[in-house]
C-alpha cells in the first residue's frame, strides 16, 4: 500500500482572524438606519454624502470607520472570546 502524500504545512488564517483590507466589502450602518456596503473608500464617500444630505454634517474618515459593522456571524458551536 502506498504511503499517504505529505504536504508542507502552511499558515492559514480564517475569515474571523483576518483584518479587512481596502478591497474587502464592508458593511456600514448609520444610527438612523441607513446602510451601505462596499470597499473602505466607497463607504467613506457614501457616508460623507449621506451625512451631508441627511444629517447636515460631514463625518471624518475615523467616524465613518467607527460605524462599520461585522457581517460575520458567530460560528455554530463556537466559543466565546
Amino acid at each position: 500500500m502506498p504511503s499517504p502524500a505529505t504536504f508542507p504545512s502552511r499558515s492559514v488564517v480564517s475569515d474571523e482572524e483576518r483584518e479587512p483590507t481596502m478591497t474587502d466589502a464592508m458593511h456600514l450602518r448609520c444610527a438612523c438606519g441607513w446602510e451601505a456596503r462596499g470597499t473602505e473608500d466607497e463607504l467613506i464617500t457614501a457616508a460623507t454624502d449621506h451625512g451631508e444630505q441627511v444629517h447636515n454634517m460631514r463625518p471624518t474618515r475615523e467616524e465613518v470607520l467607527a460605524m462599520v459593522v461585522s457581517d460575520r456571524a458567530p460560528s455554530e458551536g463556537g466559543h466565546a472570546g
